[in-house]
């Protein structure tokens, strides 16, 4: 049942936003933290609207930065 609802949700297409291939999924009803793209051969990607998503995109970008800036030598150990 759930799983119904949650692919349900995933084809609806007021649920994602942004261009074709670069798509931003934001379901509340969806219960699924990671979703697939539209597009499958992109992946996946995060529901925002999930209570973890924001939370979860936040410290990817911020696990990149870091490796970056220590990868520029912006920081010392």
């Amino acid at each position: 049942m759930m799983r119904e609802k949650n692919h349900l949700e995933w084809r609806n297409p007021a649920n994602w936003l942004g261009l074709y291939w670069l798509r931003f999924y934001h379901s509340s009803h969806d219960t699924r933290l990671w979703v697939p793209k539209r597009v499958p051969l992109l992946g996946w990607t995060i529901n925002f609207a999930h209570p973890w998503g924001v939370a979860t995109m936040l410290t990817i970008v911020l696990v990149i930065a870091v490796a970056a800036a220590f990868d520029h030598g912006l920081f010392r150990i």
